[in-house]
C-alpha cells in the first residue's frame, strides 16, 4: 500500500509540474497576443498614414499648377478654428478612406 501511496504522490508532483507549465505557457501565449494586436494597431496607422501622403504626392505630381491649388484655404476647419488646406483635406479623406476599408470605425480619431 505504501508504494501506491508513494506512486501517488510522484504522479501529483509531476502533474503539478505540468500544469505550471501550461500556465506559463498561457501566460506567454496571452503576452503574444497583445504584441501582436498592438503591432497589427500600428499597422494600420501607417497604412493610413501611407494612403494619406500618396493621395498628397499624386494630387502634386499631377499638374505643375497642382502646388498653388494644394496650399490654398478651403472652408474646412482644424480642431483649433484655423482652415485647413486642401492639401490636408486630401490627406485626411485619404486617411479616413483606409482606415474605413481597414474597419476601423472612427479613423479620425487617429489622425493627429
Amino acid at each position: 500500500m505504501s508504494d501506491l501511496i508513494i506512486q501517488a504522490a510522484m504522479f501529483r508532483r509531476r502533474l503539478e509540474a505540468e500544469q505550471e507549465v501550461t500556465r506559463k505557457w498561457i501566460e506567454h501565449s496571452r503576452n503574444l497576443e497583445k504584441t501582436v494586436e498592438k503591432q497589427r494597431s500600428q499597422i494600420s496607422g501607417l497604412q493610413m498614414n501611407s494612403a494619406g501622403l500618396v493621395a498628397q504626392r499624386d494630387f502634386l505630381k499631377a499638374e505643375e499648377g497642382n502646388l498653388v491649388k494644394a496650399s490654398a484655404l478651403t472652408n474646412e476647419l482644424h480642431p483649433d478654428g484655423l482652415p485647413r488646406t486642401f492639401l490636408r483635406v486630401l490627406y485626411d479623406r485619404a486617411f479616413d478612406r483606409r482606415g474605413q476599408e481597414l474597419g476601423i470605425s472612427n479613423p479620425k480619431e487617429w489622425r493627429s
